[in-house]
């Protein structure tokens, strides 16, 4: 027998998408060349109502049940003994089940009534799950006992009883068994008749069998009332004969309907077909297909699958289930047998076709009911579950495909997914009918079925591609729209399916194409977006700077909005918000020239900041593109559009800086914030505005580094100059608080005479006060009285700490806006370009010079037997205007001032300086009449072309008009417009200033330190030694100096910082060192005085002698006579308690560290050779002379072409200059060195040896200390001559 054609052969064969393998281009055909059956819906009708049929008359109430039965029990021997065969009981199961089957129907549909609720649940959830539920209907079939019926049930009723929250827990199990007993009793009533009493027993048993509490006693209280309408067995035995009319007939109104068929014509269709239905017709259709089927001749062939097991898998699954439709119709088929096919078929040749069209009519009877929510009636589920098993297309595969076919042929046609009901449609094919695992797997179907699925796949892809498109031509909706919902059912059902995979693998272009298109409607899109922003802008005069703002505003929102809204690309190929700011970007940035072109014709009032403000946004526009096309270079100059409002505003702020600078120093009150901030609101104001002005540049982002970096370079310069003129006005503010009634605050030997009532400090500053009581207390031995305190003006005391405040917001501001990088970029520029010299020429730089005036000696004394106070006055004589002036040092004609100065000259002018030095006298007689008056005179001539501009000082002496000579370094250094540079003349601005007030408070009672470290002191406590013999004495001066400077530090440390009072403290102790190394020894100056070493050079033996012995050595000018080793002794008690117990206070002071400094040690270095002898020191003396040349050698030395050995001396003095103090860096870095100099042993030697050649000077070698000096001198000048001539081989400029 030939090969019968598949179903849907017709149709298979008239649309090559079934029968072919698919191409790229199948992805085009549309749903009507996809899916469209080619059938006639009267034919789909016409076979759809000969099954309704068929099912009709094979209901259970028209079969001959008491004839069944009977045949049955006589084939299975019941009524011989035999009832407990296994085949006798599935018998009477069968037959039974079939009546369970009619009567819960009629439970269901309230023609029996049962009065207990909870047992009807029961009744209806096991009619739903064993037969109503199609993947549980063969259950009941299948079984042999009547033990698994009733197990079946228990499990059911013991669910539905669970779910019934009134039950409590301990009555479940007596609810349960009351069901299972009215289930029993039920059963047996449903028994056929002939049923004898001993099978009734046995299922009687099984109730006690069946209780839930494993008790048998339990008594039999329940029955079943099963009186209603329908009358189950009094006529059992009776044949009912099906009358075919509508209303008898189940699921017609329904086919009606599906159909729109009159009730009369579908009577009529009904006994015109009623002929064809039977039994016999339907069993012999299916004996055909079960014969092609076992030739390998069936709809499918092997060729059909991937592999034989699931070809044989399909084969069995189509044996088996034929087998059960035959034994359903009660004929069984034999093999062996040919029938007759009749010429009225009950299944359709071309039954794919039908059945989609069938099946699409079904889904969208179902929608209209609920548009929201697909749900399958139970008449619809005859119609899709039923006839599929009829018209044997039932195989999980075949089914599938057909109704995906149906759906997409009705309820999901169209160009757009509808993605909720699709998601329905899928949950129904999976849940109901692809349960299996086995069949998942769409790779593993048969060819046709693939080909099916697989065209249903790629029309729904196409339909979640038009509907992305349609929502991405609404991107720029304020809402905006969502592709989660369409991409997760395409990824999870057709992205996710292997055959759809397999596909794509094999198209690569599609994915191509779907990009492309939602490229384009991306673009279209955003064309229409950018034309209605492009709109808003005006075409007259109207038009401002800040249309362009707010159009790349928008553009911002927009872009920002997308990038929150679609962080991943579609479909990992299309960036949303890249392609839409590639588009936005580059149309707005084409347009913005002209229109700022437009600008500049009708507007010229534009403010720079409202400029700059768009050139903000516009870059923001520039930074997004740049993250979206890295490798792109963005195709307009910002900064060229916009330098010019920038250096406008630059001007606007510089000239600002100057302005709030000036406005606080006027508006100054000199007053602190608060306990905390112990600065004046000055600082807060000036860093403010600075930090602000900064920050607006900064915050451009400024693509054009070097002019950004050059901006704020001016306006670091700009800081610099006016802090310059801050600093100095705080420093005339101090000396005006300083200078007040100075003649009554400067206290001589006979001022200490008087009786001086300390003033009394208020309780406010007392309990802020630098207490020493516990010291005060163990020293007091005597009743000196001391002179009142310098009363410090708060005024003085805040601008201490402002300027304080100062240094540490300067300290801080390189790194907080990166002065070195900006440096560092302005310089490699403009030496690439060579605009650094030009640059500076344009804005007028100048130099700078530090004039340190270091010390006088051999000073002409105006009056005899006194001894003058000295200080110097710098006048620049080109305008007759006094510069600066130093302090006032006591009592000596070789003073030691050590103060610093800064002068500025335009580059190219020179400037003439006089230094006059004026004394005044301690005499009050002399000084109230005679004042100050001139004993000496040098000038200096600054010019740029002697000094070399490193900063580094050259030592200058100045032979005075009258006698003796100024000692003076000079540094030069050249004004850079260089961030670096900026910060670092600020810094070194505020620490001069700080250091100079530090010193000039010290100074105010550094006379009282003179005095206590005198020699009219030592006399006074070596005389009251030698009358007592207690020690207590050789403390007695102190007292005085602890109460002076505790009252001063009381008044200093009720309004400064600790930090500062700590450096008061230190600046202090340096102070009263200096007094005490002056009082030790001479200085090696002293050997110049020619008169005192020819006297000295014709001394005797004997006259040496002499004067040993006696202690009385000959004066040494300048110094005195030479201390006895008792009174050396005594100063150095004075110095270890003054340190230790006054100044440190066990911790509460400054640490030992910084008390015991460098000039501490160096002192301490006296009382070791001080009571050696002449001969040991001059041995001494030899020893260590070869060790000084290598210290002289050393810093002499050339190491490099530019630079030579750092000594100590040296980077102290390169610790000084501007570009040292530019950062913290730099600070930390020469810090370092000059700690690591000053451990070096040559250093600590050359201290040593100085020591000893002025203790030779005071035991009267001063000849041999001059030919000592003067070989030092010998050796510096050739190591000196030497270095100059490397220096001028190599070009430099000499020093």
């Amino acid at each position: 027998m030939n090969r019968v054609p598949p179903p849907s052969s017709s149709a298979a064969s008239s649309r090559s998408v079934s029968t072919s393998t698919f191409s790229s281009g199948d992805t085009s055909l549309s749903i009507d060349e996809l899916y469209t059956p080619r059938v006639d819906q009267n034919e789909t009708y016409q076979y759809v109502l000969k099954i309704l049929i068929l099912e009709y008359i094979n209901e259970p109430r028209f079969r001959i049940i008491g004839n069944q039965v009977r045949n049955l029990l006589q084939e299975d021997a019941i009524g011989n003994g035999n009832n407990n065969s296994i085949a006798s009981e599935q018998a009477i199961l069968q037959v039974t089940a079939v009546s369970l089957e009619t009567y819960l129907m009629n439970v269901t549909m309230n023609k029996i009534k049962v009065s207990d609720v909870s047992f009807r649940r029961s009744l209806l959830k096991f009619y739903n799950d064993m037969y109503l539920n199609p993947s549980t209907s063969n259950v009941i079939k299948d079984m042999n006992r009547f033990e698994e019926l009733f197990i079946y049930f228990t499990k059911i009723a013991n669910n539905e009883i669970n779910k019934i929250n009134q039950i409590q827990n301990n009555n479940v199990q007596e609810e349960l068994y009351k069901q299972i007993q009215l289930f029993v009793n039920l059963i047996i009533l449903l028994l056929p008749s002939n049923i004898d009493n001993s099978f009734k027993e046995k299922l009687n048993q099984l109730k006690e069998v069946l209780n839930p509490t494993g008790t048998s006693s339990r008594q039999n209280r329940y029955s079943i009332d099963l009186s209603s309408n329908v009358n189950k067995n009094a006529n059992a035995d009776k044949v009912r004969t099906p009358t075919f009319r509508i209303e008898e007939i189940t699921h017609c109104s329904y086919l009606m309907e599906i159909f729109n068929i009159p009730a009369i014509k579908f009577q009529q269709d009904i006994i015109k077909v009623m002929n064809e239905c039977k039994n016999e017709i339907y069993i012999t259709e299916l004996e055909h297909i079960h014969q092609n089927i076992l030739r390998d001749n069936g709809s499918l062939i092997k060729e059909d699958f991937q592999d034989e097991d699931s070809y044989y898998n399909w084969k069995n699954f189509e044996l088996h289930e034929i087998k059960k439709l035959s034994e359903k119709f009660e004929m069984k088929t034999n093999p062996g047998n040919n029938h007759q096919l009749s010429a009225n078929t009950l299944i359709p040749t071309n039954a794919e076709d039908l059945y989609v069209s069938l099946v699409s009519l079904v889904l969208e009877r179902e929608l209209s009911r609920n548009q929201v929510k697909l749900e399958i009636s139970k008449d619809a589920a005859f119609f899709i579950f039923k006839i599929v098993k009829y018209w044997r297309l039932d195989f999980p595969t075949t089914m599938s495909s057909l109704i995906y076919s149906a759906a997409n042929f009705k309820v999901l046609k169209g160009n757009l997914i509808n993605s909720s009901m699709i998601d329905q449609v899928f949950t129904v094919i999976y849940n109901r009918i692809l349960y299996d695992e086995r069949f998942k797997n769409s790779n593993t179907w048969n060819i046709r079925d693939k080909r099916r699925w697989l065209s249903n796949l790629l029309y729904t892809s196409n339909q979640c591609i038009n509907s992305i498109c349609t929502l991405l031509s609404n991107l720029f909706d304020e809402k905006k729209p969502r592709f989660s919902d369409i991409l997760s059912f395409y990824y999870s059902f057709i992205e996710g399916d292997p055959s759809y995979l397999q596909y794509k693998k094999n198209d690569n272009n599609m994915l191509n194409q779907w990009c492309k298109k939602f490229r384009r409607v991306i673009f279209k899109a955003t064309e229409n977006y950018y034309i209605s922003l492009i709109d808003t802008i005006p075409r007259d005069k109207s038009i401002q700077i800040e249309n362009i703002q707010d159009i790349a505003e928008q553009i911002l929102l927009q872009l920002q909005a997308l990038q929150k809204k679609y962080k991943k690309p579609l479909f990992d190929k299309v960036n949303i918000p890249i392609e839409i700011s590639n588009f936005l970007i580059e149309a707005v940035i084409s347009d913005i020239p002209t229109i700022i072109e437009r600008i500049k014709k009708y507007r010229h009032d534009t403010a720079p900041s409202n400029a700059l403000s768009t050139y903000m946004i516009l870059s923001e526009l520039r930074f997004v593109y740049y993250q979206t096309q890295p490798n792109k270079s963005f195709p307009l100059s910002l900064e060229k559009l916009f330098i010019k409002y920038l250096l406008s505003l630059c001007n606007n702020t510089s000239e600002k800086i100057t302005e709030v600078v000036q406005t606080s120093l006027s508006n100054e009150e000199w007053v602190k914030i608060n306990d905390t901030t112990p600065y004046s609101s000055s600082v807060l104001d000036i860093f403010k505005m600075l930090n602000e002005s900064l920050s607006i540049f900064i915050n451009l982002n400024w693509e054009n580094k070097y002019q950004i970096a050059k901006i704020i370079t001016f306006l670091l310069k700009s800081f610099s100059d006016s802090i310059h003129l801050y600093s100095m006005t705080l420093l005339q503010v101090i000396d005006s608080d300083l200078s007040r009634d100075v003649e009554d605050y400067e206290f001589r030997n006979l001022e200490l005479k008087e009786s001086i009532t300390l003033c009394k400090i208020n309780a406010e500053k007392k309990q802020k006060t630098w207490f020493f009581s516990e010291m005060k207390k163990a020293l007091i031995s005597g009743t000196i009285e001391i002179p009142r305190p310098y009363e410090y003006t708060r005024r003085t005391c805040v601008i201490l700490n402002n300027l304080d405040a100062m240094i540490s917001k300067v300290n801080d501001l390189g790194e907080q806006f990166k002065a070195e990088e900006i440096s560092a970029t302005v310089h490699k520029f403009e030496k690439e370009k060579k605009l650094a010299e030009s640059q500076n020429k344009v804005h007028d730089m100048h130099l700078i010079y530090s004039l340190r005036v270091v010390a006088a000696e051999n000073l002409k004394p105006l009056k005899m037997n006194e001894i003058p106070d000295v200080f110097v006055s710098i006048v620049n004589t080109d305008e007759s205007k006094e510069i600066s002036k130093t302090n006032i040092i006591s009592k000596t004609y070789n003073p030691v001032w050590d103060e610093e100065f800064e002068l500025e000259e335009i580059k190219g002018n020179t400037c003439l300086l006089s230094f006059n030095i004026w004394q005044n006298y301690s005499s009050q007689k002399l000084r109230r009449s005679e004042k100050y008056e001139l004993c000496g005179k040098a000038t200096l001539l600054l010019d740029s072309k002697k000094f070399k501009d490193d900063g580094l000082p050259s030592d200058i002496i100045l032979d005075l008009d009258t006698q003796g000579k100024l000692f003076l370094q000079v540094s030069l250094e050249n004004e850079q417009l260089d961030a670096l540079f900026c910060i670092g003349r600020a810094y070194r601005t505020f620490t001069r200033a700080r250091d100079r007030a530090i010193k000039q408070i010290v100074h105010k009672f550094s006379d009282f330190i003179t005095f206590t470290f005198s020699r009219e002191t030592l006399k006074n406590v070596v005389l009251r030694a030698k009358g007592s013999k207690s020690k207590d004495c050789y403390y007695d001066p102190l007292i005085p100096l602890f109460d002076y400077l505790n009252a001063n530090l009381n008044i200093l440390a009720s309004e400064l910082t600790q930090e500062l009072l700590f450096k008061i403290i230190i600046n202090a102790w340096i102070k009263t060192l200096h007094v005490v190394d002056s009082l030790l020894l001479p200085s090696l100056s002293v050997v110049k005085h020619k008169k005192h070493v020819a006297n000295n050079g014709k001394k005797s033996i004997w006259d040496d002698a002499k004067n040993l012995s006696l202690g009385t050595n000959d004066q040494i000018p300048s110094f005195g006579r030479p201390l006895t080793q008792f009174e050396v002794e005594l100063i150095f008690m004075w110095i270890e308690t003054l340190c230790v117990d006054f100044f440190h206070n066990g911790g509460e002071g400054p640490p030992l560290v910084e008390l015991k400094n460098g000039y501490y040690q160096k002192i301490m270095l006296i009382p070791a050779f001080y009571d050696k002898s002449i001969l040991e020191l001059k041995r001494e003396i030899e020893r260590m002379t070869p060790m000084y040349m290598d210290y002289l050698n050393k810093q002499y030395s050339v190491i490099s072409k530019n630079e030579y050995t750092t000594n100590r001396l040296k980077s102290i003095a390169r610790q000084k200059t501007i570009m040292a103090n530019s950062s913290k860096v730099k600070r930390k870095e020469i810090a370092d060195v000059i700690k690591k100099e000053s451990e070096d042993p040559l250093e600590r030697m050359s201290e040593t040896f100085d020591i000893i050649l002025r203790c030779l000077i005071a035991k009267g070698e001063i000849q041999y200390v001059q030919t000592q000096l003067k070989h030092r001198a010998e050796v510096k000048k050739q190591l000196a001559t030497e270095s100059l001539v490397a220096a001028a081989v190599r070009g430099e400029k000499l020093r």
